[in-house]
C-alpha cells in the first residue's frame, strides 16, 4: 500500500509546501529453469532450477519547500527532498542436476537473502525573475545532492552449510542494454568466469531470443566466508570439484 499528503499555505509573500508519501509493499514469484547440455546431438545432463521469492519494497519520502516573493515579479524557492528506502529480497532455488540417463546425480538447496537500503537527500535553489509581459524571465537555480545505497547479500547453499561456509556478494557490474516486455521470449545464462581459492566470479546474461540480441549483461563475485566469524576461508575442495565440473 501507499500513502501520501500534502500541505499548502500561501499568503502575500511566502508561500509553504510539503508533501510525504509513505510505501510498504510485497510481490511473491516463482521462476522454472529447465537446462539441458548436449554433447555430439546426445543429451549430456539435464538441470532443473525450481525458485521461489518474495520481493519487499518498503520506505518514505519527504519534500518540504518555501517560495518568498521579493516583489510582484521575482522570487526565491528553497526545497529539500529526502528518500529512505529498505528494500529485501529473499529467495530459495531448489537445484536438481540429472545424467545422460536422467538418475539424479545431486540435489541442492540455495537459499539468498539480499538487503538493499537507499538513502538520498536533494537541496534546491531557485531565483526567478519575470523581466516583463512579454515571457522575458531570469532564473538562477543550484542543486545539491548526495545518495548513498548499500547492498549486503547472504547465500547459504546446502552443501555449503555442511562445510560450515557461506557466499556473501563482494562486488557487482550490471549493463541494462536493452527493455523486455511482456510475453518476449527470453534467455538466462549464468556461467563461471573465474575460480579461485576464496572467491569466484559468475558472468550472467540475458537474451532475447525472438530478436538475436542481448538486453543485460552482469558480472557478480562472491567470497566464501566461515560462518562463525564471517572472514574469508577457502572453498571446500568438495565444491570446488562440483564447481570445476560445471565452469
Amino acid at each position: 500500500y501507499r500513502i501520501a499528503s500534502n500541505i499548502n499555505f500561501r499568503t502575500k509573500k511566502v508561500n509553504f509546501f510539503t508533501n510525504l508519501g509513505y510505501r510498504d509493499s510485497s510481490g511473491p514469484g516463482n521462476f522454472l529453469t529447465n537446462l539441458s547440455t548436449f554433447q555430439n546431438e546426445s543429451l549430456n545432463s539435464l538441470r532443473i532450477e525450481d525458485r521461489d521469492f518474495e520481493r519487499n519494497r518498503n520506505g518514505y519520502n519527504i519534500n518540504v519547500g518555501l517560495e518568498y516573493f521579493l516583489s510582484k515579479q521575482s522570487s526565491i524557492t528553497g526545497t529539500y527532498f529526502f528518500r529512505d528506502s529498505n528494500n529485501k529480497n529473499l529467495s530459495s532455488n531448489t537445484i536438481r542436476v540429472f545424467d545422460a540417463n536422467d538418475i539424479l546425480e545431486f540435489t541442492d538447496i540455495r537459499v539468498q537473502d539480499e538487503d538493499e537500503i537507499d538513502k538520498t537527500s536533494q537541496i534546491s535553489l531557485n531565483y526567478t525573475n519575470n523581466i516583463n509581459s512579454s515571457g522575458h524571465k531570469l532564473t538562477i537555480d543550484f542543486q545539491y545532492s548526495d545518495s548513498q545505497e548499500t547492498e549486503t547479500a547472504f547465500i547459504d547453499d546446502s552443501l555449503a552449510i555442511e562445510k560450515n561456509i557461506v557466499f556473501v556478494v563482494k562486488s557487482l557490474s550490471a549493463d541494462y542494454i536493452s527493455p523486455a516486455y511482456l510475453d518476449d521470449l527470453i534467455e538466462v545464462q549464468t556461467s563461471i568466469k573465474l575460480i579461485k581459492n576464496a572467491s569466484l566470479v559468475f558472468i550472467q546474461k540475458i537474451l532475447n531470443l525472438e530478436k538475436n540480441t542481448v538486453l543485460f549483461n552482469a558480472e557478480v563475485k562472491v567470497v566464501s566466508v566461515s560462518r562463525n566469524n564471517l572472514k574469508p576461508c577457502a572453498v571446500p575442495q568438495e565444491i570446488m570439484e562440483k564447481l570445476n565440473g560445471r565452469k
